[in-house]
C-alpha cells in the first residue's frame, strides 16, 4: 500500500511526486485507480503519464455509474 502525506494544496506537483514515488518503489507495472479530479486529469500529469507508459498507467473511475441508481417501487 502507497500513500502520501502532504498539508499544501493539492496540485499537479504533489501528484507527480507521488507518481514518481510510486513507480520507484514498485518493481511491476503499476495500475492506478483514481477519480475525476481535475489534478488526476493534469496536463503536465498526462505528460509525465505518456513518457512512463512502461511503469504505470491510470484508470479513471466514471463519472457517473448510472447502474448504481436504485429506484423505489412505491
Amino acid at each position: 500500500m502507497c500513500f502520501k502525506l502532504f498539508t499544501q494544496r493539492f496540485d499537479s506537483a504533489v501528484m507527480l511526486d507521488f507518481l514518481r514515488r510510486l513507480i520507484r518503489q514498485c518493481t511491476h507495472k503499476v495500475f492506478l485507480i483514481v477519480d475525476g479530479h481535475p489534478v488526476h486529469r493534469a496536463k503536465a500529469v498526462h505528460q509525465w503519464l505518456e513518457k512512463h507508459q512502461d511503469r504505470i498507467r491510470l484508470f479513471f473511475l466514471p463519472a457517473y455509474s448510472p447502474e448504481l441508481k436504485q429506484t423505489r417501487a412505491t
